[in-house]
């Protein structure tokens, strides 16, 4: 009773929000994650946990209730706590348990539940990239500062005895280490070079590393971001690197030879500056941590992809579960989210993202019986459906192309047992003749002449007081474009007078009302004026100060007159 009518949704092209919970992250936000599988005993050092780093510290948690377990921190000078840790490695469970983490100056080790550092190393260098492996009780960290590669190793045990076995000179900016059986592939990527290295072993431990012949054979766009790699299983596992612009995927397998087979599965458009494989059964999914979002794909299935938005993004801080059950970890604002991406996956979550300088461009046309018709223009195109309450947000549409050029305005009608949609882009009004299937009909364009680089603000498209034509308005600039069409669209039909004003349209609506008068309502930024079709021509019947953000025409009648 204290309303005016009582809006409900009735459709969205957005699916439902996957399942996830929220965990606090350490003070100042989660800077690294890390989620490692333990052997099932209790205890922190044993079950699985998922390690944030922070500001001076890292706190061991358990991943489903959040509890804290553990935490460590750094050496602390004068009161202060610490640099942010930027990576979080680990490796190995129980008493062999080794945490491996760098800040931008120093690469630190604790082992199993220690809370101050067993090692600490420093050089003088920014420690940019780190990584970690074990093989057969033998643990390699390897960390990276642009110009040197420092390889670490360690004997598995209830003793962390470190030792640095090389100092290699390259251009490395990230590196990743992938084991496959018995041994250890470290890539490693720069300023444009990627590149594949083998962990020499021998009987007496780590030998420091081998560069393999085998290369993957791309030249990035730019310095490497980011780098990762996930083992499907002894002989086989994948590897990923992103330079800003691309991700590029590849395929590892290490058979009977010396060398491994390295094989390119995929290259994904992105500006990811963070990596983290997981995996949901038999199916590889690769996370990359975009600017203010997650991207989610399947690896080898094109297509499969999902988006999930962050609040407060940091820096590529994710990790999934170890146990194949697709929830991912990510690190946003002062929370930790464990999101089960699988339901993202199926529904495509949030993929329909636009470019900064594109705003949305919709048009909705009635009929008195069934679902309107729904008009979203995306770049170029035009996505044309008619949704029924209940209906699926992947509901399936007729798309019209405008070949190149973005749509800035859109408009549609019921005309002649059919549906006619015109859209501005560029200096083209295009308009389009669907049938009621919204199967094609025909289509035909209408230039705008004058600057190519001024396209159409808005558009208006209704039907003429007798049916038989459409009436098209185009806002053009300091004129407002005119033209009477078939309601079949067989022709282009004639250009009627334009009006012109001393200032910019900036949005328009028309409308036929039920006398037949024909009536033009425009936002000239700050007036709003109104016009009417007279015998001689068309009179201005409204002038007012005004800066509307919006407009519409309608109309006010009573039913009863029409008796």
């Amino acid at each position: 009773d204290g309303g005016f009518l009582p809006w409900r949704e009735y459709w969205s092209d957005v699916p439902p929000a996957p399942p996830e919970w929220r965990r606090a992250a350490p003070s100042g936000g989660a800077r690294a994650l890390s989620w490692r599988a333990g052997t099932g005993a209790a205890g922190p050092a044993y079950g699985d946990t998922l390690t944030a780093g922070g500001q001076g510290e890292i706190q061991v948690l358990h991943p489903e209730s959040g509890a804290r377990l553990l935490t460590r921190r750094l050496p602390r000078a004068g009161g202060e706590r610490g640099r942010p840790l930027s990576e979080v490695r680990e490796v190995a469970a129980g008493a062999r348990w080794v945490t491996v983490a760098r800040d931008d100056q120093a690469v630190y080790f604790w082992r199993a539940g220690a809370r101050t550092p067993d090692r600490e190393y420093r050089w003088g260098g920014s420690v940019r990239a780190l990584s970690v492996a074990e093989v057969e009780g033998q643990g390699v960290a390897l960390a990276a500062d642009g110009d040197r590669v420092w390889v670490w190793s360690w004997q598995g045990g209830t003793h962390l005895d470190t030792r640095l076995q090389e100092v290699r000179t390259a251009d490395v900016r990230q590196l990743a280490a992938l084991t496959l059986g018995g041994r250890i592939f470290v890539l490693t990527a720069g300023a444009e070079r990627v590149e594949l290295f083998e962990v020499d072993r021998t009987r007496n431990g780590i030998d420091g590393l081998r560069a393999c012949r085998t290369a993957p054979g791309v030249t990035l766009a730019a310095p490497a971001m980011a780098a990762a790699a996930f083992p499907l299983s002894s002989r086989q596992g994948f590897l990923a690197v992103a330079d800003g612009t691309a991700v590029y995927l590849w395929r590892c397998e290490a058979g009977s030879g010396p060398e491994p087979v390295v094989t390119e599965v995929a290259a994904y458009p992105s500006d990811a500056r963070g990596l983290a494989f997981g995996r949901y059964g038999d199916e590889l999914l690769l996370a990359g941590y975009e600017e203010v979002a997650v991207r989610i794909w399947s690896a080898g299935r094109p297509g499969r992809e999902a988006t999930l938005a962050l609040d407060a993004p940091r820096d590529g801080a994710m990790a999934f579960d170890p146990g194949g059950q697709g929830l991912l970890a990510v690190a946003d604002g002062p929370y930790i989210r464990v999101v089960d991406v699988m339901p993202a996956l199926e529904a495509g979550y949030g993929i329909q993202r636009r470019p900064s300088n594109e705003r949305p461009v919709l048009a909705l046309a009635g009929v008195p019986d069934g679902p309107p018709l729904l008009c979203r223009a995306w770049h170029d195109r035009i996505r044309v459906s008619r949704p029924r309450q209940g209906d699926p947000a992947a509901l399936a549409a007729t798309e019209l192309a405008h070949d190149g050029h973005t749509v800035t305005a859109v408009a549609a009608v019921r005309a002649a047992d059919g549906w006619t949609v015109a859209a501005a882009a560029g200096r083209t009004v295009r308009l389009w003749r669907l049938d009621d299937s919204l199967a094609l009909i025909t289509h035909l364009d209408i230039p705008l002449g004058g600057d190519a680089g001024q396209p159409a603000r808005a558009l208006s498209l209704v039907t003429g007081p007798d049916a038989d034509t459409l009436r098209l308005s185009v806002a053009d600039g300091r004129r407002l474009v005119r033209h009477q069409v078939p309601a079949d669209v067989s022709s282009a039909g004639i250009a009627v007078r334009e009006i012109r004003a001393d200032r910019g349209f900036c949005g328009i609506d028309t409308r036929v009302l039920r006398d037949g008068t024909h009536w033009m309502a425009a936002d000239l930024s700050d007036q709003l004026r109104v016009w009417t079709e007279v015998a001689r021509g068309v009179e201005q019947r409204v002038l007012l100060p005004a800066g509307p953000s919006c407009l519409a025409l309608g109309e006010l009648y009573d039913a009863e007159d029409d008796a």
